[in-house]
């Protein structure tokens, strides 16, 4: 609880003592960083752009968390648009089955499923613009209001 208090008192303090641009567009990176369809490493990922280019890492942290939900269900949309855009066989089981998959075989997993990870790349990498864009915009409405 204690370190939940203190994220949140930065996170204020990071909302109130920050430029709106500025805050808008660590928001949006720290969304799209978190929508990166290999899991495990969008945090190190995040914070490694984040220090490369002085961004406020408090806000990487809180949208990394925030956009964990939305990265489970937008993983699939991703392989199919890079299965597709790549011409690649479509993947024949579903996200329950591959959860099996990888809970049964966690090293044979990682061999067998790279390919897809390949295609889910791609999907978000064509996708990035337009989460960075909404969700730009929509901190800037969030920001203007509150």
């Amino acid at each position: 609880m204690k370190l939940l208090r203190r994220l949140r008192d930065k996170l204020v303090h990071e909302y109130r003592s920050m430029p709106p641009k500025r805050f808008c567009i660590d928001v949006a990176l720290g969304w799209t960083i978190g929508l990166w369809p290999m899991i495990g490493i969008r945090t190190l990922l995040g914070l490694l752009i984040f220090l490369v280019f002085s961004r406020n890492k408090t806000l990487l942290v809180a949208t990394n968390q925030i956009s964990f939900l939305p990265f489970l269900l937008l993983y699939f949309a991703h392989l199919r648009l890079g299965e597709y855009l790549l011409g690649a066989p479509r993947l024949e089981f579903g996200f329950i089955e591959m959860w099996h998959f990888v809970e049964a075989h966690p090293i044979n997993s990682v061999i067998a499923l790279l390919p897809s990870v390949g295609h889910a790349i791609v999907g978000w990498a064509v996708l990035t613009p337009f989460y960075f864009a909404s969700a730009y915009l929509v901190s800037r409405w969030w920001k203007q209001t509150v």
